[in-house]
């Protein structure tokens, strides 16, 4: 993946707040102990979606990334540095593709404000070249380590009970007078994610095959360990890469005429050129499971939900692992 240098991003990101100082728009300060509502920034969509269920109408709660750009790819805008400048509360995911908040926090000049990693609530998993996964708790003090650890821990239905929990108790925390309406719908909120686990786990134990093959990038690391299947995927999960070597077709090729798969998985805001390839050469079908990494401003007004993400993905993957 291509990453802008730290030292390159810094100064584009102080540019940044100099363009908007110059036009006469200073950084507002946080509003923490005012007595008004948190104000809370989340960087990408779950986040965001299990503010809302926490906070329900007790918070402010506004996404950054709403603009379907990648996660890997995201550089913030001068309004963007604003936004989080008046925040009480800023919601990273913690992983390589956060190299960008340092200095934006930085040229927030909001000292005030609570950060807080989502990595930080969960066991972090890495994949050898052998294929065999292992865990870490992770340090969001570590240096240097980020790149080691799969950043998509949302992906995990497991993950989200703990991430939900943990944000809950820092929001009681920072506004102690809205502690018990959090706690409550956190609750409630936990018990629908519990729930909709248990559904998991009983439809893939008792599926057809346990294997499936990702011909796209792979961010559901934690979705498959979570329920033990095994898979072959074109790309790592914050890969760069859109098109497959002849080696790496070859094999997802023959691996689906040798575990004779009639569905070969794709992801959201994938261009799925490599499926359609894969597809074309096996007669399998293409189905898509969603990382709520490509959500739109529209998809949220329309009311989408992260669980409403995963019973969708609960059905894809019902369907490829029984047919």
């Amino acid at each position: 993946m291509i990453y802008m240098k730290k030292n390159k991003l810094a100064l584009y990101i102080t540019l940044l707040c100099l363009i908007v100082t110059l036009c006469g728009c200073t950084l507002p300060q946080s509003t923490t102990g005012s007595g008004e509502k948190l104000n809370i920034v989340c960087t990408i969509f779950p986040q965001y979606d299990f503010c809302r269920e926490i906070a329900g109408e007790s918070a402010d709660v506004n996404l950054l990334i709403d603009r379907a750009v990648d996660l890997h790819s995201y550089e913030p805008t001068a309004s963007d540095i604003v936004e989080i400048s008046k925040c009480d509360v800023f919601i990273t995911v913690g992983g390589v593709s956060d190299n960008w908040v340092d200095a934006a926090l930085n040229a927030s000049g909001n000292e005030n404000m609570k950060v807080i990693q989502i990595m930080d609530y969960c066991t972090l998993l890495t994949e050898t070249e052998e294929g065999i996964i292992q865990e870490h708790e992770h340090d969001s003090h570590e240096e240097g380590h980020a790149e080691e650890y799969d950043e998509h821990v949302w992906t995990s239905l497991k993950n989200a009970q703990n991430i939900v929990a943990g944000l809950t108790d820092v929001l009681s925390e920072l506004d102690p007078k809205n502690s018990e309406i959090f706690q409550e719908n956190a609750g409630r909120y936990i018990a629908q994610l519990k729930d909709l686990d248990h559904r998991y786990e009983e439809m893939i134990q008792t599926s057809q095959r346990q294997f499936l093959l990702f011909a796209d990038r792979f961010p559901f690391l934690y979705l498959m360990n979570d329920y033990s299947l095994s898979w072959l995927a074109a790309f790592p999960g914050c890969s760069a890469e859109t098109e497959a070597s002849f080696q790496t077709m070859a094999q997802l090729i023959s691996t689906v005429e040798e575990h004779n798969l009639p569905y070969v998985l794709t992801i959201d805001g994938s261009d799925k050129s490599v499926a359609e390839a894969v597809c074309r050469q096996t007669g399998a079908q293409s189905l898509e499971l969603n990382s709520c990494q490509s959500i739109t401003q529209k998809m949220i007004q329309e009311g989408i939900t992260y669980i409403e993400i995963m019973e969708s993905n609960f059905s894809v993957l019902k369907e490829a692992l029984n047919k």
